[in-house]
């Protein structure tokens, strides 16, 4: 059985492998079921480099799809019964196969080398087409860019695909539920007990939006959060494509420290202040914070640079501010197209590191500013409730009130959680958000 290409290079490909998934699977028959399983679940018939072996996997899926054994002769019986049988692919060559091996032991190991292979030659495959796009001058720059950055995407994600069995996911669940019988959120603590005690805290592989008007709070509420997190050893790190790094460190030195931001950005301290700011700082600099203030984000190298951190030295949240700074094609779409691809991108992310995304999204103010946010302001930019796991809003709030602020913050959507709202102070010189106790007043638990 072979085949041709026209490349002067052959595609990656393991004919042997292929030969000893296909013979383990038609050799476990009933007896080896679970290993059959993990084979269907990693693999797809396009998986596999040659024709007869894809209609030979795709006959196994069939009958396996029925309930019935995948033996020799119930694979055979389907091959016949969809015309598939020829001079490559008949009786003989299938009890080659499942004659070949004494144990089906190693099926595991030669479907991930069968698994490998195709997921090159599909990289090899989009590569082709992105020269291609780059010779092609119709097009523009940005386009073959997003071209590019999908296809890294693309691939980060299905090489994060591996089997999932019942085996692997339930003691993680069980593990998760005796967290939460303990009276333990089951994802990283925001600091804030009230909004943890909602939302269940930012889980992995989660997309969580908040979202806001324009200037009230979302940036500064996102980096308390990652200031919390610092606090309970979490390895966080932070996509600003509106503040430079060096105003993210006078909010968060400001926070930490108790001193009013505007004193810090004028450089008017007094002694005790300036001694407060110096323990802050280093403080600060032994942390595990990260910062790309880049202005020019594409999807791609927030993914690219996420993973570098989590190589590095990990990675427990990414913060993205804001979504509808992130650079994406413009290639004749709608804005809305831009922001979905945008927010299904971030997602794809989260799912990808396995770590809680929280991504910041501002909100449109077309026409008059609403007394209340509701989740279908978002519908305005795309498909942001679609692709978020859970939606936080900051109700809007009077900027002129004088004092320390209540802000209400309202998880509004909680995919397999609860809703509802909690309240804050947002001490606005210090860029801090604080805990209302029980009596009305400001707690430092946050």
């Amino acid at each position: 059985m072979s085949r041709n290409t026209k490349s002067s290079h052959v595609p990656p490909h393991n004919i042997e492998a292929e030969q000893a998934v296909l013979g383990g699977i038609l050799l476990a028959g009933c007896q080896g079921r679970h290993r059959v399983a993990d084979a269907l679940e990693m693999l797809v018939p396009e998986d596999f480099y040659l024709p007869g072996h894809q209609d030979m996997f795709r006959a196994i899926c069939r009958v396996a799809g029925r309930g019935d054994p995948t033996d020799l002769v119930t694979v055979a019986e389907d091959l016949r019964n969809e015309g598939k049988f020829d001079k490559q692919v008949n009786a003989p060559y299938l009890a080659e196969l499942a004659g070949s091996l004494m144990t089906t032991s190693t099926l595991p190991s030669h479907a991930k080398i069968v698994f490998a292979d195709a997921r090159r030659r599909e990289v090899i495959e989009q590569s082709l087409a992105l020269v291609g796009a780059a010779y092609d001058k119709s097009l523009s720059l940005g386009e073959i860019q997003e071209h590019a950055s999908r296809l890294v995407l693309s691939t980060q994600t299905q090489s994060a695909r591996s089997p999932e069995t019942m085996d692997q996911l339930v003691p993680a669940f069980m593990d998760n539920l005796r967290q939460r019988r303990r009276g333990q959120i089951p994802g990283l603590s925001t600091g804030f007990p009230d909004l943890d005690e909602k939302s269940g805290g930012m889980r992995k592989a989660q997309l969580i939006t908040l979202a806001a008007y324009t200037s009230q709070g979302k940036s500064v509420f996102a980096l308390n959060v990652v200031i919390n997190a610092l606090l309970k050893g979490a390895r966080p790190g932070v996509f600003s494509m509106e503040m430079e790094a060096d105003e993210i460190l006078e909010r968060a030195i400001a926070r930490d420290a108790m001193v009013n931001a505007s004193a810090i950005q004028r450089g008017r301290l007094s002694p005790q202040e300036w001694e407060r700011v110096e323990a802050s700082a280093a403080k600060l600099r032994q942390t595990p914070l990260r910062i790309s203030d880049l202005s020019s984000v594409t999807p791609a190298l927030a993914l690219e640079r996420s993973r570098a951190w989590q190589a590095t030295g990990g990675l427990d949240l990414v913060v993205v501010d804001y979504l509808q700074l992130l650079k994406l094609s413009k290639s004749s779409r709608t804005r809305e197209n831009e922001v979905s691809e945008g927010s299904r991108a971030m997602k794809e992310m989260a799912k990808t590191l396995q770590v809680p995304v929280l991504m910041l999204s501002q909100v449109s103010r077309d026409g008059a500013k609403a007394d209340r946010l509701k989740l279908w302001h978002l519908r305005e930019s795309g498909s942001i409730e679609n692709d978020s796991n859970q939606v936080w809003f900051i109700q809007p709030w009077d900027k002129i009130q004088e004092g320390t602020p209540r802000i209400e913050i309202e998880v509004a959507k909680n995919r397999g959680g609860a809703c509802g709202s909690c309240f804050l102070w947002f001490n606005r010189e210090m860029q801090a958000f604080r805990s209302v106790d029980r009596h009305g007043g400001e707690t430092l638990d946050g």
